[in-house]
């Protein structure tokens, strides 16, 4: 094989390459765009609509037709089965969905998650993100607690705090606490979240007590902290606001006199 034979032949293997590249590109923008389209179709049309309502399940089927990957479309499947479910088998079929819209949740707007308290823009641009976060995670862990599932129960709640939000909305030590309690005369033979022996168990509740202790100091302190600074700010606008009033005012009185002089 020629020098030149391997040049032609490392140019055609270098072009076809970026043309795959390419494709995969366009390919990746317009699926994108696609589902942004149906992701706000869907928006659009959950508004008046529960998910408790019995118009929910036959929306949950459309909403997943429009787009499978988004949350919304299962989160409604799963919270028209938990209100429908009163055994084991109820309760189990509800979990399957709604864990899967909260992962989807998580893997599209987690980052969104984590920051939705930092800011007032913030707030007001991830809240209903936030809302249907809250809605998953208490309807998946009353199915978890509803079926005695306590395993799968610790790990949200674990993952949740992952999140660190500025307040225990999920009531996460308490809960924490209540699993640990129930579950007291068990081992991690029967429970992976449990420690080996009981003695040990109790050493951890007491440890997690105190760092739930210091949490709660630190949190109390960051939202005194938020609100100093919110009313730092007032005080600024205030001061802004009245002394532009003031100049305006002035102003005015300076034209009237040069006026009246002229």
């Amino acid at each position: 094989m020629t020098f030149n034979t391997k040049r032609i032949i490392s140019f055609n293997l270098n072009s076809a390459f970026i043309c795959c590249l390419l494709v995969l590109l366009c390919s990746n923008k317009m699926n994108g765009q696609k589902n942004a389209a149906a992701r706000y179709e869907i928006d659009a049309k959950r508004i008046g609509i529960y998910p408790t309502d019995k118009d929910a399940l036959p929306r949950s089927k459309e909403f997943i037709r429009l787009d499978s990957t988004y949350y919304v479309g299962h989160m409604y499947e799963g919270m028209y089965k938990y209100e429908r479910s009163s055994d084991y088998v109820g309760y189990k079929q509800a979990i399957a969905p709604l864990y899967k819209a909260l992962t989807l949740l998580e893997k599209d707007y987690g980052k969104n998650l984590q920051i939705v308290f930092s800011s007032i823009n913030n707030f007001y641009a991830y809240k209903n993100y936030f809302d249907d976060f809250y809605q998953l995670s208490n309807t998946l862990e009353s199915c978890y607690n509803s079926i005695e599932m306590p395993d799968s129960t610790m790990s949200l709640i674990n993952k949740i705090e992952g999140y660190n939000f500025q307040r225990d909305f999920f009531n996460i030590g308490s809960t924490r606490a209540w699993l640990y309690h129930r579950n007291r005369f068990y081992t991690s033979e029967k429970f992976s979240f449990l420690k080996i022996r009981l003695k040990k168990t109790k050493q951890w509740l007491t440890a997690n007590a105190t760092s739930n202790f210091h949490a709660y100091k630190k949190t109390k302190l960051l939202t005194m902290l938020g609100m100093a600074h919110i009313k730092v700010t007032m005080i600024i606008l205030l001061f802004i606001i009245t002394s532009l009033f003031f100049t305006i005012i002035i102003c005015n009185t300076t034209v009237r006199i040069i006026i009246i002089k002229y």
